[in-house]
């Protein structure tokens, strides 16, 4: 179903194209429907006019299609929430059969989704949805300190134990590799140990590097 709007002013050429959607076969309403088309005689008075303003908002609210048509040129351009569609200029003449191919086009069903708008509406249920979302964040955060506060949750000590053993004994274990590959074993062997870190092998630097630091501290 059609709709049209339109300000005092534009009402000569609203009515017009009105009388030619009805004679073309079109069923023109009051009010935008869901999936209907909306035509929006547009002028620079129609842009201040609060039923126009109106009408577009619930048009993107039902996801009906619009279609702007000028009635005079505007030198701001489209409202910015239609500022995506493509405008009929019927400022200087009108053409019947532009129309009703643009009102063709957006009946098929390749026309498409319409793009959606952030009117009020939608703002305001971003808001509320993003309201929703802090409170559940908010609650979650306070019931789970709650639990670790009253004992009900603790943290995860035997595996972190379990953890830590593991890693120390891989510690321990490349300690004794290197002790018994690398430090003297006898007296001779003592004689002739290299004095310096870069005679050990590369991996191993860092724990004779500690292990010098440690008998110095001695």
């Amino acid at each position: 179903m059609l709709t049209m709007s339109y300000a005092p002013e534009d009402a000569a050429l609203a009515v017009q194209l009105e009388q030619d959607l009805r004679a073309a076969g079109y069923e023109v309403g009051e009010k935008p429907n869901p999936g209907g088309i909306l035509v929006a005689v547009l002028s620079p008075g129609a842009i201040e006019d609060a039923g126009v303003q109106q009408d577009i908002i619930a048009a993107l609210d039902a996801n009906s299609h619009i279609i702007p048509v000028l009635a005079q040129p505007l030198d701001g351009g489209l409202p910015h929430m239609i500022d995506h569609l493509p405008p009929l200029d019927f400022s200087r003449e009108t053409n019947l059969d532009v129309l009703l191919r643009q009102v063709e086009a957006v009946s098929s069903g390749q026309a498409g989704l319409t793009v959606k708008a952030r009117t009020p509406r939608v703002q305001k249920l971003n808001r509320d949805a993003a309201l929703v979302l802090l409170a559940l964040a908010l609650l979650m955060f306070a019931a789970g300190v709650y639990l670790v506060g009253a004992g009900r949750v603790e943290f995860p000590n035997a595996e972190y134990n379990t953890i830590y053993t593991e890693v120390q004994s891989t510690i321990d274990a490349e300690v004794n590799n290197f002790a018994a590959t690398n430090l003297p074993r006898s007296t001779d062997e003592a004689l002739n140990f290299p004095a310096t870190v870069r005679a050990a092998p590369t991996g191993q630097r860092p724990f004779l590097a500690a292990t010098a630091t440690a008998a110095a501290g001695e």
